[in-house]
């Protein structure tokens, strides 16, 4: 495991975690070379460190999240 994301390896109490809850049968990916920041379709949910961050498909505007970092970071 890289170094710094022992915490990312679980869920439990006191745990890092990312969710995403979606229908397989209805994802689809709407992102191209030219609008490459589109939602994909069938995503209901997706929590990251426990905030709710997209709920029934929308954005909340939560933005929990931190940057990890590999070894090749300058």
């Amino acid at each position: 495991m890289p170094q710094g994301q022992e915490r990312h390896s679980r869920t439990g109490n006191g745990q890092w975690a990312d969710v995403a809850v979606f229908d397989a049968d209805k994802i689809i990916d709407h992102a191209t070379f030219d609008k490459p920041h589109q939602y994909a379709s069938g995503v209901e949910y997706v929590i990251v460190n426990g905030a709710v961050v997209l709920d029934r498909g929308r954005h909340t505007g939560a933005r929990p999240g931190a940057i990890l970092y590999g070894p090749g970071k300058r």
